[in-house]
């Protein structure tokens, strides 16, 4: 059993470095050869590449949430400090021998504590300037360590847990692109209606390998809950 468990990390270590490496070097090839700003058709008009840099602090789904936000940055960097200190409460009650009803009820009034007392806090810094870069990083890093925290502090199934390092891996290779020229996420890659669908834009590597990891996640997830109801359902019947 511990050489199968041995295995699959290996395996998944394989994946992650992979992953990295191919979108490092695909953003520098492109930063290097693209024409910024220009479509270079590689499929006609439903895939080509298209250089652009990223300078806003989220993209996709989560800039179109946060819209009507009067200050994005501030309003992200608080968000990750709420998330921060709930996924900190779920680490430390988990093993602890108290019943579910009781870890989820102090949950819920944890977070609404500190949902009160962002209430109060943000007003006092809404005029201060965050940028895009810090925020963007703050936020990358947040996603980053509780998706580490998961793989590696809960016991997972093969391919949820396969999944999830794929879903790091894209994470891990646009949270490195704020450290080298041009110090912002490089994207080059355009497919029509891609935006329509799911909120898109010009994507990566990095991108590609978190909506697979995604996707992969969701269907491992619902794959195994079959599996269970199913399991559950013969030892009822025996």
């Amino acid at each position: 059993m511990s050489k199968i468990h041995s295995k699959i990390k290996s395996k998944e270590c394989i994946i992650f470095t992979i992953i990295v490496i191919i979108d490092l070097i695909t953003k520098l090839t492109a930063n290097i050869f693209l024409p910024f700003n220009e479509i270079v058709p590689l499929m006609g008009e439903k895939v080509y590449f298209y250089l652009i840099y990223n300078q806003g602090s989220v993209g996709g789904q989560a800039n179109f949430i946060l819209q009507n936000a009067h200050n994005i940055n501030l309003t992200i960097i608080l968000s990750c400090f709420l998330t921060f200190i709930l996924f900190g409460y779920i680490l430390l009650i988990r093993k602890r021998k108290i019943r579910t009803f009781y870890k989820v009820l102090i949950g819920i009034g944890l977070f609404v504590i500190l949902s009160i007392i962002i209430e109060f806090i943000q007003p006092l810094f809404e005029s201060s300037n965050i940028s895009p870069w810090t925020t963007s990083v703050v936020g990358k890093l947040t996603a980053l360590t509780i998706v580490f925290c998961i793989i590696f502090c809960f016991r997972l199934e093969k391919w949820i847990r396969i999944s999830l390092v794929i879903i790091f891996a894209g994470g891990v290779g646009n949270f490195l692109s704020h450290f080298y020229y041009p110090y912002r996420i490089i994207d080059f890659i355009s497919v029509e209606g891609s935006y329509k669908l799911l909120r898109i834009g010009v994507f990566n590597v990095a991108d590609l390998a978190f909506y697979i990891g995604l996707l992969g996640l969701i269907v491992s997830v619902l794959i195994y809950e079959l599996k269970k109801g199913l399991n559950k359902q013969k030892n009822e019947t025996k």
